[in-house]
């Protein structure tokens, strides 16, 4: 995702939307407690990085533990990379 993310920053996108879960789907991982499943995991750190890197918003569906419960969340990213509302 990451790769995409710059590809659509080096070409002006303004705005992303990524769909529900994608950091686990076809990994194995599934819906097992992970830290890339978590608003603090790799996944959420990469997007923000990216979004200050292209000044872009971001909106990444996820699956995210918070303590034993999993749920499904939306993420918007902010143009500095900061999380706005989940």
């Amino acid at each position: 995702m990451s790769e995409l993310l710059d590809k659509a920053g080096q070409g002006g996108c303004q705005m992303i939307f990524l769909p529900e879960g994608w950091p686990t789907n076809n990994t194995g991982i599934g819906m097992l407690k992970h830290e890339v499943s978590t608003i603090e995991g790799s996944a959420s750190r990469m997007m923000a990085l990216k979004a200050r890197q292209y000044g872009m918003y971001i909106i990444s569906g996820l699956y995210s533990w918070i303590r034993d419960t999993l749920n499904n969340v939306a993420a918007l990213y902010d143009r500095q990379g900061a999380i706005q509302a989940i």
